[in-house]
């Protein structure tokens, strides 16, 4: 016999606009990093600019500089070095880089385990 589970949905994703100021608090109640941050972070680092970040994740660009102001600040380190429109990665960004790849590889790994969970369900 088969017990029910109740599902939790997960509450839809907050706007971009307002993802750089998360309510999410770490135990000296400064906002946490999120995946938005991260993939704002790994957007900027494929691309090299803010711009084509943006593009990248099909959101503004001022969306783009908030979330990226906020990990910074978030972080008390810059994580690219502005000059002439292009972002250069600092050491520490360069650092963050594996594993913020890690991350997402696991995210796709998820990803494809969900849709292959979801096909097998589909047979019921």
């Amino acid at each position: 016999m088969l017990h029910s589970v109740p599902l939790e949905w997960p509450r839809a994703a907050p706007p971009v606009r307002e993802l750089a100021s998360t309510r999410l608090r770490d135990e000296n109640d400064r906002p946490m990093i999120n995946l938005r941050h991260i993939e704002v972070f790994y957007a900027i680092m494929q691309t090299g600019s803010v711009t084509g970040a943006a593009r990248l994740l099909n959101v503004t660009q001022p969306a783009v500089s908030a979330v990226l102001k906020h990990l910074e600040s978030r972080l008390s380190m810059p994580l690219f070095v502005r000059a002439h429109g292009r972002l250069s990665p600092t050491p520490e960004a360069r650092m963050l880089l594996p594993d913020v790849a890690a991350i997402f590889e696991r995210l796709g790994s998820v990803e494809r385990l969900s849709q292959d969970l979801g096909r097998r369900l589909a047979v019921f």
